[in-house]
């Protein structure tokens, strides 16, 4: 079920980084891009519940001090899906997309990425 919720977001986090890229290269991107957004955001929600699910299982890495590497993913990635909840907000309302706001999504969806990646490779 960790594989999964892994698999599925890192999905979610390609589809992330290119449209972060078009956000740097574009002032207002396309509305066709819409759809890849929203892909991004279900493929971000579904990893994430998946990966609820999955941390309900035994903990992993304990010996190693790292048994709480999920439980802090999984918080960071409720911060991004915050932060994308507040972008397809401002997208909905017509208003721009502020940068940094990207930024601090895309920050905490690399951090929470990598200690998923780092606790799904923890023996349980």
């Amino acid at each position: 079920m960790l594989v999964a919720a892994v698999c599925v977001l890192g999905l979610a986090f390609s589809l992330g980084l290119w449209l972060g890229y078009l956000t740097l290269l574009l002032e207002r991107p396309p509305l066709r891009l819409t759809l890849v957004g929203a892909i991004h955001g279900l493929a971000g929600a579904a990893g994430l519940g998946i990966l609820f699910l999955a941390l309900r299982g035994p903990p992993r890495g304990v010996k190693f001090g790292a048994g709480t590497f999920g439980n802090i993913a999984a918080a960071l990635l409720v911060a991004a899906l915050i932060g994308g909840l507040t972008m397809l907000t401002a997208r909905l309302r017509g208003r721009p997309i502020a940068f940094g706001l990207v930024a601090i999504h895309g920050m905490f969806a690399i951090a929470g990425y990598t200690l998923l990646c780092t606790y799904l490779t923890m023996v349980p």
